[in-house]
């Protein structure tokens, strides 16, 4: 505050000027204060406060780059799903595998054979298949499913994705339906366990997965299916040493046949 040192007024406080007030910055608006009258606006702010909202084709043109972005991302995310499913999937027959060499520990080396028939006849209908006789040692249904597939239902009922090789149809190694195994035998008949396929995707829980050039039809009872390559192309597989790998149809035939036992 100041005082005012003329005769007239002497010691009345007057206020200090305020070098950010309106009336500072702008003497005009201390006339019109004066005169009773509002201060005067900003063209600008005023032709500002007067554009509220977004014009059509600003709003257009947001819209189509939204539209682009989800065009781009949404494949990626797609991709970044199946992948997950893959792994999810993958997880579930490196359990497969690790139980049937456990069934294969407690059967005096014998591998779990794909299905069992009265007197090991296959005309008649099996008691028992591949993923009911190893399901002591997993203790889970879910296990048989593909989370990309999501499982239908086949042999006995039961909703899954995958079969067992298809073994035991031909002793002629001239057979296109040759794998080279019987219906029931061991381990140790195996010449390369770690690049002989086991169990592969098939589109329902099956007793037999095929390769694509076996010719046997109508397919055994219906359960034996060719492979399924759901994952990018490929699918994953089970091999009779217990791991699991995924890998495309044409690794499965090239440089070694994993479809047959051979040397």
């Amino acid at each position: 505050m100041t005082t005012l040192k003329n005769g007239e007024g002497v010691g009345t406080p007057w206020p200090a000027a305020d070098p950010f007030s309106t009336e500072q910055r702008n003497p005009c608006a201390v006339t019109r204060s004066l005169a009773g009258l509002p201060p005067p606006v900003n063209p600008l702010l005023k032709k500002r406060a007067a554009r509220q909202g977004f014009t059509l084709i600003e709003l257009l043109v947001v819209i189509a780059i939204i539209a682009i972005l989800v065009a781009i991302l949404m494949p990626v995310f797609a991709q970044a799903r199946e992948r997950a499913r893959a792994a999810s999937c993958f997880s579930n027959m490196r359990q497969l595998g690790m139980a049937a060499v456990m069934y294969a520990q407690d059967y005096d080396d014998h591998y779990v054979p794909p299905c069992l028939h009265p007197n090991m006849d296959a005309s008649r209908p099996a008691l028992a298949l591949w993923f009911q006789l190893i399901q002591p040692y997993v203790k889970n249904w879910d296990t048989i499913k593909c989370p990309s597939h999501g499982g239908a239902q086949g042999a006995h009922g039961v909703v899954g994705s995958y079969g067992y090789i298809c073994l035991g149809t031909s002793d002629d190694p001239n057979d296109p339906n040759f794998v080279g195994l019987p219906w029931i035998g061991t381990l140790g008949s195996i010449h390369r366990a770690a690049e002989m396929i086991m169990i592969g995707e098939i589109p329902v829980a099956g007793c037999r997965v095929c390769p694509f050039y076996h010719t046997h039809a109508p397919m055994l009872h219906g359960w034996a299916r060719p492979v399924q390559l759901r994952h990018f192309k490929g699918a994953n597989f089970v091999f009779y040493d217990g791991h699991s790998k995924w890998m495309n149809y044409d690794q499965t035939l090239q440089p070694r046949n994993m479809w047959k036992n051979l040397p």
